[in-house]
């Protein structure tokens, strides 16, 4: 392989992606679990703006702090891909591949917006902004002390509710909430990674937070962070998570646990006991956000979580929800071309209630489309519904 072609790849610094791959699949899960299905067509351009946008930050962040990055040792979690610094490639090419990154992200948002997904592409915009001003001037946030926030909420937050929007055209609280608990996890990894190039920043004039508190005045901070972890997954369980996810994010206790203990010990000027934490912290970040989704993906469809529960009225609910869904599917890539979709919020015999989104949302078609072809597919596959409402 030529050696340009592999700086630009150690440049990408790759195993970072993992984030936004949980990101996504949280974020789809979740629409997977409320709905019964997955579109996978929405998942790939919802995913490709995601990672393109991360990549661009990639390129970028080595662009804009290869100055800092000169006076910093490299750890695999910080310190920059130390391409730039070693010279293996020009500064330019760093520029140019994150504008590339940055042109097809823009392409993959343009495509959410054309097939009516108009939300995630909203989002995907909010992610590549933030995700720009993280290192590059005006704002370089990373400078500044916002830079934990502004990746913890772009990573966290925007990326896994981007591929939810792209899937339901909207944004819910469990969706949200269920968000919470990466977030706070990515609040702690980033005051990790920032132990290890304490002086190299400090010296190149950035003022992140454990510049500004100093390293003992960021602990609490960064252990706070740990333990707001399970109080999101907490509050997540409240707002409509299942159980699973809530069990799930509990198996990273023990990391929580030896993370916090390794900031409250971390002795100073111990380069190996700095990297030792910097890794605590990734491997925090990543198994929350990777356990959520698992979490997600294995529960059960909500319409039909009650099937265990005893009483043949409940299983006949659950069956009629199944058809119901059946018969929207049916309907569904007619709306879609309008760019708009419709869901199934609850059925309450004789009556389905749905809530039509996107375009249809507001149209005022959207009651001749409810009264005819979808009444009528739902009416077809499901005798006991007399009619079909709209919330």
């Amino acid at each position: 392989m030529p050696a340009p072609l592999l700086a630009l790849i150690r440049l990408a610094r790759l195993k970072f992606l993992a984030g936004g791959l949980a990101g996504g699949a949280l974020g789809t899960a979740v629409a997977a679990y409320e709905t019964g299905r997955a579109d996978w067509s929405a998942y790939a351009l919802a995913q490709l703006a995601i990672s393109s946008f991360h990549l661009m930050t990639q390129f970028a962040n080595d662009y804009f702090d290869r100055e800092c990055d000169a006076l910093a040792t490299p750890t695999p979690y910080s310190g920059g891909s130390g391409v730039l610094v070693s010279g293996a490639l020009p500064p330019r090419a760093a520029l140019l591949a994150a504008l590339a990154c940055a042109a097809a992200g823009g392409i993959a948002s343009v495509a959410l917006m054309a097939t009516g997904r108009g939300l995630a592409a909203g989002t995907a915009a909010a992610i590549a902004v933030l995700a720009w001003s993280y290192s590059a001037p005006p704002l370089r946030l990373l400078a500044r002390g916002f830079g934990e926030a502004d990746t913890a909420l772009v990573v966290a937050v925007l990326v896994p509710l981007c591929a939810y929007a792209a899937q339901r055209h909207a944004f819910d609280v469990r969706a949200v909430a269920s968000t919470l608990p990466a977030a706070a996890a990515m609040l702690a990894m980033m005051l990790a990674v920032e132990y290890p190039d304490l002086a190299a920043d400090a010296a190149g004039g950035k003022r992140n937070l454990v510049v500004r508190l100093g390293p003992e005045g960021a602990k609490p901070l960064a252990i706070a962070a740990s333990t707001a972890v399970y109080l999101g997954v907490g509050l997540a369980l409240a707002l409509g998570a299942p159980p699973g996810f809530a069990l799930l994010e509990a198996l990273t206790l023990p990391v929580a646990i030896g993370y916090a203990r390794a900031v409250r010990a971390r002795p100073g000027g111990d380069p190996a006991a700095d990297e030792a934490l910097a890794a605590r912290g990734v491997a925090f970040f990543f198994l929350v956000a990777a356990l959520g989704a698992l979490g997600y993906a294995a529960a059960p469809h909500a319409t039909d979580r009650t099937r265990a529960a005893v009483g043949s009225g409940v299983i006949e609910a659950a069956s009629i929800a199944e058809r119901v869904n059946a018969a929207l599917d049916a309907v569904r890539p007619g709306i879609h071309r309008d760019g708009g979709d419709v869901w199934l919020v609850r059925v309450e015999e004789p009556v389905a209630y749905v809530q039509m989104v996107g375009a249809c949302g507001g149209c005022a078609m959207a009651t001749a489309t409810l009264k005819g072809a979808i009444e009528t597919a739902v009416r077809d596959r499901c005798p006991e519904i007399e009619r079909v409402e709209a919330l």
